[in-house]
């Protein structure tokens, strides 16, 4: 016969188990949601993308809708033209636009005017036609001001662009798929509440956020890019 007393100890010492695994097991689970939140905060959702998918711009979008009370004016900054598809920013734009949002998108990309091309707006527009406010697109709430602007010896200036808008659109996206090599990329930084990088490695990516921080941009978001 086993003691009354064994058999209480025991009992003791298996529910002292059981409730040491309860308590383990609610860690567990408070700690991995507030890693979760943690990442959702950091935009690290975006961190070590392989390639660039089309589902890409709708994460950025996503994003920015989370962060709008914060930041308004957002670079999608790369370390060559390879590293960022001009259909990111151009989506990004369409995306925010059909979400009701008055959006205004810069290409800081000069060497190219792309975004421009795949608007089909003519870079030889009389000047009568354009306004503080950039060209029309075919999206309502949508506008443009293209590379070509920034080019030539009249050309704008981004800081003053911005600062304008920033009182007239709810977003300001500003695509420079090669600021790396940008004799402007320090003003282009400067004019930017926060950034997403593209970059193929380790060390562009820190090339790129080193000019962000004396500008007082924030990252909120990186994408690794394949190579070539």
């Amino acid at each position: 016969m086993i003691p009354l007393s064994a058999t209480i100890f025991d009992g003791l010492i298996i529910g002292g188990c059981v409730f040491i695994l309860c308590l383990a097991l609610i860690y567990m689970l408070f700690f991995r949601g507030k890693m979760q939140d943690q990442a959702t905060v950091s935009g690290n959702a975006l961190s070590g993308h392989k390639t660039i998918s089309d589902s890409d711009y709708e994460l950025i979008t996503e994003r920015l809708m989370q962060i709008e009370d914060k930041y308004t004016t957002v670079l999608l900054a790369a370390s060559s033209i390879d590293c960022l598809p001009i259909t990111i920013p151009v989506n990004v734009g369409i995306s925010l636009a059909q979400s009701g949002k008055r959006c205004l998108l810069i290409d800081m990309d000069i060497q190219r005017n792309a975004i421009a091309k795949a608007f089909e707006i003519d870079e030889h527009a009389p000047a009568e036609l354009l306004s503080p406010r950039g060209y029309k697109t075919s999206f309502d709430n949508l506008r443009l001001w293209p590379a070509h602007n920034f080019a030539h010896k009249n050309a704008l200036i981004i800081s003053d662009v911005v600062k304008w808008a920033k009182n007239e659109f709810d977003f300001v996206i500003i695509s420079a798929p090669d600021l790396e090599n940008s004799p402007n990329q320090r003003q282009i930084a400067a004019a930017c509440d926060c950034a997403f990088i593209f970059a193929q490695n380790a060390g562009d990516t820190t090339k790129l956020s080193s000019l962000m921080k004396p500008a007082k941009c924030s990252i909120i978001g990186n994408v690794k890019v394949a190579g070539s």
